[in-house]
Order: structure tokens, then C-alpha cells, then sequence
């Protein structure tokens, strides 16, 4: 029986069996994550995540409870779980399939046994047979670079401004309101979201289908994601723009997950009157931190190049964390480069290699891959595992380090100037150069 089958077990010894979660245990892995991820050990458990895994099971459209894998013992009780989610990434115009392995979890008396291990070889696996062609999770820091996985896409910049440094509206200025966008506007919301995320140079974007905005409007109960509203004109009614609001707190503020304005107008006019329609929305936000009694600003958590940042270099008061990143998988260079096939011919055709052919031929030490290119036609990619040292290849490149490049966080050369296993002939730096330039993305997580 392969591993993705809904029916797989394995025994992993001492009675704790790995598998694939019926509704029943589906529901005791929210459960567990409620425990474990709480703020102390003698928190209350808040029901949160378990919320969140009923509408996963019941009613999301990108997963079910046949997609969550658990490890039980010898009572059936979950001591260890994660969940694999399906979404779309949009890539310079092509559309890419990941896996989203999320909520990974083991209570702490049963830690240090490889449970995760073996879960992750069960998500993987239904994440390779459905034909995905990579992987992306959020998370502990270094942890998961056990499995494969290394940060490869910035995720989000966050800029925190408080309300009480905004100053009140002056003669003249618009003032908004925000309008819940329902699931029958959907043609309506989504002209303005992809107009935002495609005018702006992004590379990884995240497409919303109808089935997924439906299902936020419509069946999520879940605090841990977001609504998506219209950005109204208080004096015509008109619809300047849209924003995406975390349906609960971060910290003490109301948190910003998206948002884009029409093209007629600016966020030099509207960042103020947007920060105090969220000033009056927060009232509306579930603080899921006891020890919090009001929320005090707002969080933009938004892409590095996002204009509103630009904006708030001008004027106003705010702190700032340090970029966050995707962790990435890409098991399979052939199935990856195989889908993104025509954006590579394009750079191609539309770079001073033009019509080019040739091998390239690049080791990630272990593993690697082969293109072959004909008039500037990828012919073919074929999965290699050139030596160990990359005798014989054109370019050499340890496996995070290529992947930063196919998602254009880092070029070669800034990747050599801190990692001296990265190194290429003069085509080869050229060629990758081309193929992969650096790029910001904003690749929304869609929980």
C-alpha cells in the first residue's frame, strides 16, 4: 500500500502506529494542538485551533480530515500530528502547486522519538503523488531544515503603528470605512486584488479562487485567518480599494495581511484615513490573549516592497521587525522546471542569450539537475546526482542557496559573497542570472 493512501499505517514500535487521521481523530489532533500550543502550561485552553481544524475537515475547500497525519498510541489517543493544505502559487504568470504542511505538533512527553519525522514522510508523499511541485511551511527556526526544507521566499515585513501617533483628520481629507466583502462580490474584490499583486514586480503571488473566498464568507468559524473588505469613500460611497484584516489580535493591534487601492489613487492621501478605519474596526477583532484589554495599533504584515511602507517613511511613527522568510521544498527540480517552463524560455528569449543552446549541468551537492537547451527551448530538465563535489558541472550550489535563486531572493553573486561552496563558469552565472533574477514576492498563506 503506498504511504499517500488514506488507509496507510506503520507501526513504529512500543504501540504508537503513524497514519492517516479518521474525522474522530482528526478532531483529537485540533485538541492537542490547543494544549500544546498555548502560551504556558497553565494557560487555559482556548478551543483556537481546534475551531480551525473543524473547518479544515468540514468545510475548507484545499483540505479534509483524509489529509492530516497522526501518530497515536496504543489507546488511540494523537500524541503527534500535522496537517497538508493545497494552494496555488502564482509564479511570474505561471501557476505552481504547493503542499503546506501546517499545525505541526507533538505533545512534549512524547517529543524526541521521530514522530514528525515519519509524519513529514506521509505529507510528503501525497504532496509528490498529487503532483505538487513543491512545498512551503512557517515555523521554528532551523527546525525544519531536517526535512529538506530551507528559507527561500521573503514572507512578510512587519511595521507596527500606534493609534495614539496618528494624528486626527484635517479640512479636506478623505475619510473611509470599511465594507465586508460578501462571497456575491467576489468578481468585484477580486479585480482589485490581482490588480494590486500583479502591477507591482511581485513574483510568487497567491491567486484567491472563488471556492476559497466563498468559504471565508460563508463557512470558516476560525479566529486564525483573515476577511477581506472594501475600502469605501465615506462622502460617495465609492470603492477605493481593499484590505485583508487577521480576524484576530497580534500582539496589542489589529493586523493588515494585504491591501491595494484603485489605480486613480495614492496612499499618500489614504494611509491615515485607512489606520483610523482600522482604528474603529478593532473593536470587531477577538483579542485570543487574556493578558491584553484593548488593541492599541495596527500591524501591517505585508511584503517588503509594499507602498504603504514607503508611505510611512513620511510622517509617521512606527517600529519594525526584521523580514521573515518561507521555508521551502523542491524535491523534484525536474517536476518544478517542468512547470515554470515557459517564464524560463521567455527570460530567455527576452535576454542577450537569445536563441541560446547548450547544457547546463548544475550540482547542489547530492543532488542536482541537467537542462538541455536548443534555440532557446528547454528541451528537457532531467533530476541528476552529479559527485558529491560537483565534478563535471557547470555551476555548483548548496541546495538553499539554488532555491533562493529559483525564487529570486538572492542573485549568485550575493550568494557568493558569503557562501563559498556556490560557484559557476561564465555561462553557467550568466544563464542563471537570466533564468532566475531577483525578485520580491508575496506569497499569502491561505489557511
Amino acid at each position: 500500500m503506498e504511504v499517500y493512501d488514506p488507509r496507510y499505517c506503520a507501526d513504529l514500535g512500543d504501540g504508537y502506529i503513524v497514519k492517516w487521521a479518521d474525522e474522530v481523530e482528526a478532531h483529537s489532533y485540533g485538541h492537542l494542538c490547543d494544549v500544546v500550543f498555548r502560551r504556558s502550561a497553565d494557560a487555559p485552553i482556548r478551543n483556537l485551533n481546534a475551531m480551525q481544524v473543524i473547518d479544515w475537515t468540514d468545510a475548507h475547500p484545499n483540505t479534509s480530515h483524509s489529509d492530516i497525519a497522526v501518530v497515536v498510541d496504543a489507546h488511540d489517543t494523537v500524541v503527534a500530528g500535522a496537517v497538508l493544505l493545497r494552494q496555488t502559487m502564482d509564479y511570474a504568470g505561471n501557476l505552481l502547486q504547493v503542499g503546506r504542511p501546517e499545525l505541526v505538533v507533538c505533545h512534549p512527553e512524547y517529543r524526541n522519538r521521530g514522530f514528525i519525522r515519519h509524519i513529514f514522510t506521509l505529507l510528503h508523499a501525497k504532496s509528490h503523488a498529487r503532483g505538487d511541485a513543491l512545498q512551503a511551511i512557517t515555523g521554528i527556526p532551523y527546525y525544519y531544515r531536517q526535512f529538506g526544507y530551507a528559507y527561500a521566499i521573503n514572507y512578510d515585513q512587519q511595521r507596527v503603528v500606534p493609534f495614539a501617533k496618528i494624528l486626527k483628520h484635517t479640512d479636506g481629507t478623505r475619510s473611509m470605512h470599511l465594507h465586508i466583502a460578501e462571497a456575491d462580490t467576489y468578481a468585484a474584490f477580486i479585480a482589485l486584488y490581482d490588480a494590486d499583486r500583479l502591477s507591482r514586480g511581485l513574483l510568487c503571488t497567491t491567486p484567491i479562487e472563488r471556492s476559497y473566498f466563498t468559504y471565508l464568507r460563508k463557512q470558516s468559524q476560525a479566529v486564525s485567518t483573515f476577511d477581506p473588505f472594501f475600502l469605501v469613500d465615506e462622502e460617495d460611497q465609492s470603492v477605493l480599494g481593499y484590505v485583508l484584516i487577521y480576524r484576530g489580535n497580534y500582539d496589542a493591534n489589529v493586523c493588515v495581511l494585504g491591501a491595494g487601492l484603485r489605480k486613480d489613487v495614492g496612499w499618500h492621501s489614504m494611509l491615515t484615513p485607512l489606520i483610523h478605519a482600522l482604528e474603529r474596526h478593532r473593536f470587531n477583532i477577538r483579542i485570543t490573549n487574556p493578558a491584553i484589554d484593548a488593541l492599541t495599533g495596527v500591524s501591517f504584515i505585508l511584503d517588503t516592497e509594499h507602498p504603504i511602507y514607503e508611505q510611512l517613511s513620511y510622517g509617521f511613527i512606527y517600529t519594525e521587525t526584521p523580514t521573515y522568510a518561507w521555508y521551502i521544498r523542491v524535491p523534484d527540480y525536474q517536476r518544478l522546471f517542468d512547470a515554470m517552463n515557459p517564464i524560463l524560455e521567455a527570460r530567455v528569449a527576452h535576454s542577450s542569450m537569445q536563441g541560446y543552446s547548450g547544457e547546463l549541468i548544475v550540482s547542489c551537492y547530492g543532488q542536482g539537475f541537467t537542462m538541455q537547451w536548443h534555440n532557446g527551448r528547454l528541451l528537457s530538465t532531467r533530476n541528476t546526482r552529479p559527485p558529491m563535489m560537483g565534478e563535471g558541472a557547470h555551476a555548483c550550489m548548496p541546495n538553499d542557496t539554488m532555491l533562493m535563486m529559483v525564487f529570486g531572493r538572492k542573485s549568485l553573486s550575493q550568494i557568493q559573497e558569503w557562501h563559498h561552496e556556490a560557484w559557476a563558469n561564465h555561462p553557467a552565472a550568466q544563464l542563471l542570472g537570466i533564468l532566475f533574477p531577483t525578485q520580491p514576492s508575496w506569497f499569502l498563506w491561505l489557511n
